[in-house]
């Protein structure tokens, strides 16, 4: 019956799943915030379908939703029915946007383009990241420098988040060797006795707004002679190229939580060895040695300083260009009172 204050009474599957309230559960007159459960039922709702959400927001016959986008949300609570019936809040996530660049390409078949750091350092400078939270999120999204989530107390708050700068992307990328040789507005680099153009492919799930993001980024890129060809494709294909290691760049995105996790399985360097999560290539003896202490040491101290260090190196090397994180909007029927909403899921 699991753990928790609630068991399953009722589960169908693809409609709802009903909890009901255990009578002598442990946490039975607890006063800990974790450990209350008010509701003597739940009833989890199965909407796969976002129009369909809203018209059971219409009809009252759901009390909570958040599986909105604050964007959505922010559409829907415009309406009259909706003011009248539901308030909303709009909370930050433990989630991130990010463009991985394949900083090991294997050169039989791939173009190096970002082998070099300061190439990365370039493109991180052409993304119009702030534009893109505005214009793609209507504003409703945050920035991060580093894996970690600013909510999170281990977040390395030293490191400043890479700002649009053309000029310096220019820099260095002339620096790196890129430079347009033949005058034709691309800029190229010699490898094994060929010129090569610096026209690079950007891997995407198809669907959503990943595709405008992709194209913001390109317009930006133009304008320093990088040309970017989005390829959007199915999320088995995407995933099995990034296994792989087969694409030049990729948008994805992680979901994390308040709490540590272990970073190896995103940045271990056996990691990327075996085909994990791996996918871009990052790491070394000095960052699996900081991930090994964070993990290992019951010492706070030591913990928090091998960790922010270890936040650093990856903003040093820049393997992701960092994104943003969406917001999450929760709808709330106005029958419930005093509610408090947090960014730890479910929310």
């Amino acid at each position: 019956v699991g753990l928790g204050a609630y068991q399953v009474k009722e589960l169908k599957e693809g409609s709802h799943v009903t909890l009901i309230k255990k009578q002598n559960h442990w946490t039975k007159g607890d006063t800990l915030l974790h450990n209350l459960a008010y509701p003597d039922k739940i009833v989890l709702k199965v909407i796969s379908d976002k129009s369909a959400v809203k018209l059971a927001l219409k009809s009252e016959r759901i009390d909570v939703d958040n599986s909105m986008s604050a964007k959505t949300l922010r559409k829907i609570e415009k309406s009259d029915y909706f003011k009248k019936n539901y308030s909303t809040s709009f909370r930050n996530r433990y989630v991130y946007t990010y463009m991985g660049l394949n900083t090991k390409p294997d050169l039989s078949y791939q173009k190096p383009f970002f082998v070099d750091v300061r190439v990365r350092r370039a493109i991180a400078h052409l993304v119009p990241v702030d534009e893109i939270i505005e214009v793609l999120l209507k504003g409703d999204g945050g920035r991060q420098a580093s894996s970690t989530s600013v909510f999170n107390y281990r977040y390395n708050d030293t490191l400043d988040l890479i700002s649009l700068n053309i000029n310096k992307a220019k820099e260095l990328l002339t620096e790196a060797g890129w430079v347009d040789t033949d005058g034709d507005h691309v800029l190229d680099k010699e490898f094994n006795g060929k010129q090569i153009p610096f026209k690079f492919k950007v891997s995407y799930m198809s669907g959503g707004s990943s595709k405008d993001l992709v194209l913001m980024m390109s317009d930006e890129m133009k304008k320093v002679g990088i040309i970017v060809e989005p390829s959007p494709m199915d999320f088995a294909v995407f995933y099995k190229n990034a296994s792989k290691h087969d694409f030049d760049a990729m948008i994805g995105a992680w979901i994390s939580g308040s709490g540590y996790s272990d970073p190896g399985q995103l940045w271990g360097s056996e990691n990327w060895a075996n085909k994990g999560y791996n996918f871009c290539g990052f790491g070394d003896a000095e960052s699996d040695s900081l991930i090994s202490v964070a993990n290992s040491t019951f010492d706070e101290e030591i913990h928090i300083k091998a960790y922010k260090a270890f936040q650093e190196k990856i903003y040093n090397e820049q393997p992701y260009v960092f994104l943003f994180s969406p917001m999450k909007g929760i709808a709330v029927h106005n029958k419930f009172k005093k509610i408090k909403t947090v960014l730890e899921k479910p929310g």
